[in-house]
């Protein structure tokens, strides 16, 4: 019957589409988590320095931060959930992870 082949067709798409869901999922949750680390860092480094150096961080996160819209595309990527696009958000973590380093390395460099 053409309704059974439907559902069938259907029932595949469905299954098929199931990784997907997942892997943008994680892909989302990588990035939100990036995001939140580098905060974190950010917040840190950012304690430790004198007025000026507060005002130079902030000048290099700035252009650090067009530089990552620039290769994702939006500087709003986590605000679109999960119809963000998923390599857009394995870069934006990428993009973060190695921001959050340089930035550590910075802050270990103070101690």
């Amino acid at each position: 019957p053409a309704g059974e082949e439907e559902r069938t067709q259907l029932s595949q798409r469905t299954e098929a589409a199931a990784p997907l869901a997942a892997d943008q999922g994680q892909a989302f949750a990588q990035a939100q988590e990036a995001d939140r680390k580098l905060g974190l860092i950010y917040t840190r480094l950012r304690s430790r320095l004198t007025t000026s150096g507060k005002t130079q961080l902030k000048q290099q996160q700035l252009k650090w931060l067009k530089f990552r819209a620039s290769q994702i595309g939006s500087d709003e990527l986590l605000s679109q959930g999960m119809s963000a696009n998923t390599a857009a958000l394995r870069r934006f973590t990428e993009l973060n992870e190695q921001r959050a380093s340089q930035l550590e390395i910075t802050l270990q460099s103070m101690h």
